[in-house]
């Protein structure tokens, strides 16, 4: 898991309004229609949960210095978001996608 200083370092720059999406991840919003919106992407990186890279892609040396949210973001449904970003100056978002349940990824969430 991420340490206290590092979730605390999230949240205050999502809060100060210190995040960017850069064009990757303006691309993963459009694909998804009217469904996503930046401030929907921004309100689930301020409920989910969070995990290093090297928690969620242990074999995948290019995602560990990458950090992830995790959100379930419908009550009635198992949808899920998953959320690359790095943290520098500002919250840079680099990668937004939908996140099914039963992948390997979505099975940490779960704890399955």
């Amino acid at each position: 898991m991420i340490d206290d200083n590092t979730l605390n370092k999230i949240h205050e720059l999502l809060e100060t309004g210190r995040f960017d999406f850069d064009l990757d991840a303006e691309k993963d919003i459009l694909k998804q229609g009217y469904n996503w919106s930046k401030d929907f992407i921004i309100e689930c990186l301020n409920k989910g949960k969070m995990y290093k890279g090297t928690e969620l892609y242990p074999d995948e040396k290019e995602k560990h210095k990458r950090y992830y949210c995790i959100h379930k973001y419908s009550i009635l449904s198992s949808k899920l978001i998953l959320i690359g970003f790095l943290i520098l100056r500002n919250i840079l978002i680099i990668h937004i996608s939908p996140l099914n349940k039963g992948s390997k990824v979505g099975r940490i969430y779960y704890h399955l």
